[in-house]
């Protein structure tokens, strides 16, 4: 059982980092269907849902229908914000900067309700700017 908050982001963390060990290679197709999986296996939603509201209404939706915690929301700003690189990466420009925002969106929400401070978390937020000002 974890039970503690560093217990529960070392697992995300993990969670996170084998999720992103298994997209290395896959082509782009490949590689969103597996996000998209991640979307509907631990997340309960699919990504037309997600394409479908603005980064607020997103967030407000998972917030206060779904009862999110800031971990959840951890893992789905990572998975939005892959989703978004890969976009970005196969030339699908504004899909993919939408998605980008959307990521941001929820990890600054996870920011304010953090009470632990993520090394990992800020280098992903870095990473997305970045990736969103080049484009």
């Amino acid at each position: 059982m974890i039970n503690r908050p560093y217990d529960i982001i070392e697992k995300l963390l993990t969670d996170i980092t084998r999720v992103f060990a298994e997209l290395m290679g896959y082509d782009t197709t490949d590689a969103l269907e597996e996000i998209q999986k991640y979307y509907q296996g631990w997340l309960g939603l699919g990504r037309a849902f997600l394409a479908e509201h603005t980064p607020e209404e997103l967030l407000d939706f998972l917030i206060n229908e779904k009862e999110f915690s800031p971990e959840q929301l951890e893992l789905l700003a990572q998975l939005i914000g892959k989703e978004g690189e890969i976009l970005v990466r196969d030339q699908q420009i504004s899909i993919g900067k939408y998605q980008i925002q959307k990521a941001l969106v929820i990890f600054d929400y996870v920011e304010q309700q953090s009470k632990l401070f993520s090394l990992q978390r800020r280098a992903t937020i870095n990473q997305l700017t970045a990736l969103l000002n080049l484009v």
